[in-house]
C-alpha cells in the first residue's frame, strides 16, 4: 500500500481500527509477558499510526473534491490527537527501542515529548 494511494473508504476503516487498537495497546502495556513483546507491539502500533498519517496526507494532496478533502483533514486531525496520546502515554517503550539509531525516524518518536513520570 506504500506506493498506491489508499481509497477513501479504506482510510476511514484504517482510522477506526487505529482508535480501537489504542485500547488493546493500553492492555498490552500492562499484560504482556515480557518487555520485548510489549515493546514490539507498541512499536508496530506506532508505526501504523505514522503510516496512516502519511497515507491521509497523500490522499489529501491527490483529492480534488473539497468535501472529501474536508473529511480527510478531519481524519488527519484525529490521527494527530491519537499520535500525541500514544507518544505521551506509551512512548517510553517505543523510545527505548529506537534509542541507538542515529538519524532514523523509524523506531523512535522524533520530536515527541518525553513520557511524563508517574
Amino acid at each position: 500500500m506504500e506506493n498506491e494511494c489508499a481509497t477513501f473508504k479504506g482510510l476511514h476503516k484504517w482510522h477506526a481500527t487505529m482508535f480501537e487498537k489504542v485500547g488493546w495497546m493500553v492492555l498490552a502495556k500492562n499484560k504482556c509477558h515480557s518487555k520485548e513483546e510489549e515493546k514490539l507491539k507498541l512499536q508496530v502500533y506506532h508505526n501504523s499510526i505514522e503510516k496512516l498519517s502519511e497515507a491521509l496526507k497523500k490522499k489529501i494532496d491527490t483529492t480534488k473534491d473539497s468535501d472529501r478533502k474536508d473529511d480527510l483533514n478531519i481524519l488527519l486531525k484525529d490521527v494527530c490527537i491519537l499520535k500525541e496520546f500514544v507518544e505521551k502515554n506509551l512512548s517510553h517503550f517505543v523510545q527505548q527501542e529506537g534509542a541507538g539509531k542515529k538519524g532514523s525516524k523509524r523506531g523512535s518518536l522524533s520530536g515527541s515529548k518525553k513520557a511524563s513520570k508517574k
